[in-house]
């Protein structure tokens, strides 16, 4: 049996471990208390006003509210991928092909121990077009852009050091690049920090006067390559957004509700390559609903479903 003890500021109704449960005060509307304290609580067998027959209230100071535990972000639309699963277009001719924004939403799902290398974009194929690719450096805990001109002018972008990502925790990542600059990429809306030339002279040449991703005939690949194998994130994606010709800040694809930041449609001008895939039409994953119909291929596998996304 359940004890009460009264200390202090405090009431416990359960001292050790019990089966018996603590009874509120019922009734209807019109039972309420005739003088209404913020904190209050009750169980309401006649909520009309919210649309349910039983409910437990609450009290705020102002007016009676109905607990409910649901979460502040909405579910969203996800795919999920194995490291041999990627989905690709090829680009048309850009609005503006020196810049580029790219918003993802990831979760990883399986990270191997040992050292790997994942792909989460490329443009074209080495070496027979001008190439770039982004990659997550596991072994280096690094984030780091390849470039090069066909065969030749080879060189990357090194990111700093920064905190491995956990299995089943979702983040967000923005990419901004322009070209012949150096890549900037949040996650989470913090910018990780800048990203090192490995080539001279800086500019490098081989990071054109024009972005591969942005380039009118190159294929863009999201989570791998075509002749790469097993290259890519064994996880699940969400809200995937391009655009065209500027650089957008994170927050252009986020909402924040109660403290959590989950993912929002861009807003703004799409650009010629804009794309926007929200992954809601099992039978088409690659569908564009950023009104471009700019739509992706599956190359292979990918399943669909839904998942509560949010930092």
């Amino acid at each position: 049996m359940a004890t009460t003890k009264i200390i202090p500021g405090v009431l416990d109704l359960n001292e050790a471990a019990s089966d018996s449960g603590l009874k509120i005060p019922t009734g209807t509307e019109l039972n309420r208390p005739a003088t209404d304290v913020a904190g209050m609580i009750r169980n309401n067998t006649n909520e009309a006003s919210e649309g349910s027959a039983s409910a437990q209230e609450y009290y705020n100071g102002t007016e009676w509210k109905k607990i409910t535990n649901t979460f502040p972000v909405s579910a969203s639309n996800i795919l999920t991928l194995t490291r041999t699963d990627y989905i690709s277009r090829t680009m048309t001719t850009p609005t503006d092909g020196t810049k580029y924004t790219y918003s993802f939403w990831y979760k990883w799902n399986n990270i191997p121990a040992g050292s790997y290398d994942y792909m989460w974009l490329s443009a074209s194929i080495y070496a027979s077009a001008p190439r770039e690719e982004i990659h997550y450096d596991y072994s280096n805990t690094r984030w780091n852009l390849y470039y090069d001109g066909g065969a030749s002018n080879q060189g990357s972008w090194y990111g700093p050091t920064t905190t491995p990502p956990t299995n089943g925790v979702w983040y967000h990542y923005v990419l901004q690049k322009t070209a012949q600059q150096a890549p900037v990429l949040y996650i989470n809306g913090t910018n990780i920090g800048t990203f090192i030339s490995s080539a001279a002279p800086n500019p490098p040449s081989g990071d054109g006067t024009t972005t591969r991703m942005n380039s009118s005939g190159i294929l863009q690949n999201i989570n791998g390559r075509s002749d790469s194998g097993a290259s890519g994130i064994d996880g699940s994606i969400a809200y995937c957004q391009f655009v065209d010709g500027s650089i957008q800040a994170p927050s252009a694809f986020t909402t924040t509700n109660a403290g959590f930041t989950g993912p929002a449609s861009y807003t703004g001008t799409w650009g010629n390559n804009g794309v926007q895939l929200l992954f809601g039409n099992p039978g088409a994953i690659g569908t564009d609903t950023s009104g471009n119909t700019n739509n992706f291929t599956p190359a292979s596998g990918g399943t669909t479903g839904t998942d509560t996304v949010y930092y």
